[in-house]
């Protein structure tokens, strides 16, 4: 029996090996494995990898008209009439002057 480090995913049967795993194999299965480019280079050692740093997003400013209002009004059903929109976007500061409603809907996100 050989026991190989794998460079690539390897699915015997109903395991998964992923890359890195060492697995211990008989010669013939090491010799494919090899031929098949599936074997890590014992010689090449790879660095720690650091996790990436998740990118920090700064929330997205929607257009105001003024100061903002001091009433919270709960967002209406998509079903409200366009009335009820125009008076919702209108508290977020949202200027709904020629737009329709699925507008008015979209710029409240």
């Amino acid at each position: 029996m050989a026991k190989v480090t794998l460079a690539k995913f390897w699915s015997p049967e109903d395991i998964v090996y992923p890359p890195g795993a060492v697995v211990e194999v008989d010669e013939a299965t090491a010799r494919w494995l090899e031929s098949c480019g599936a074997v890590a280079d014992p010689s090449v050692e790879k660095p720690a990898s650091k996790p990436d740093p998740k990118p920090t997003v700064a929330p997205e400013a929607k257009p105001t008209t003024g100061a903002k209002p001091a009433v919270d009004m709960p967002r209406p059903a998509r079903a409200a009439s366009i009335d009820e929109w125009r008076k919702y976007a209108e508290t977020q500061g949202i200027v709904t002057k020629g737009l329709s409603k699925k507008d008015i809907i979209a710029a409240t996100r």
